[in-house]
């Protein structure tokens, strides 16, 4: 019987020791801390010779849509502006892509590089129109500028689709300059900012003018 006693006694003594001795020597409990979600950036509208370019939709990845205030509709659009974040890669390299893709799609107009003036970087521009294998329907005029920024390179892409009406291109390129020009003075979001732009849809079509 005073074994069977001093056995439950040590029992309960080993018990309380090893729970003593667990809280002494644990950690305390910290609450579960709750994530913060990071702010959504919704880029602001681009402005293109005085009018407002509304950025609509992102592929998750590196692209990033615009289009006029009357053209909500992505599979209805007349103008886009399209921004493409082409990483760390070589200016010269990605200019001479790009030249070569549109080549293969279409007439290249004009392909040329404006040197950067008080510390800006170097563009290349081209000047094209992209239309499908013996037809102009459905085509497009562009205007692109490729440019560094922040060690990424950057390519901005103007285009207007074009019907099949004689003439069409050449009343375009009537105002190639001015597009060229407008196209020099954009400046991208920063690409930490590009970073935090959701997939999808924008979540809201609205804020200052760039």
């Amino acid at each position: 019987m005073i074994n069977r006693y001093l056995r439950s006694t040590m029992t309960a003594l080993m018990a309380a020791f090893w729970f003593s001795s667990t809280i002494a020597h644990s950690k305390p409990v910290r609450p579960l801390s709750k994530k913060v979600a990071k702010p959504i950036f919704n880029p602001p509208p681009v402005v293109l010779e005085g009018r407002q370019f509304v950025y609509r939709w992102h592929d998750g990845v590196k692209l990033f849509e615009y289009t006029p205030t009357d053209q909500s509709d992505l599979n209805g659009w007349r103008e886009m502006l399209s921004l493409g974040d082409l990483g760390h890669s070589r200016l010269e390299t990605a200019a001479e892509a790009t030249a070569s893709n549109h080549r293969s799609h279409g007439v290249l107009f004009e392909a040329r590089q404006i040197k950067g003036e008080k510390g800006a970087s170097d563009s290349f521009l081209l000047v094209s129109a992209l239309v499908p294998r013996g037809q102009l329907s459905a085509g497009e005029y562009c205007v692109v500028r490729l440019f560094q920024r922040e060690g990424h390179v950057y390519v901005y892409t103007w285009s207007t689709r074009i019907s099949d009406q004689p003439g069409v291109i050449e009343e375009l390129r009537k105002s190639e300059k001015q597009r060229i020009n407008a196209m020099l003075n954009l400046v991208p979001p920063s690409a930490k900012d590009l970073k935090r732009i959701p997939k999808g849809n924008a979540p809201n079509p609205a804020g200052g003018a760039q």
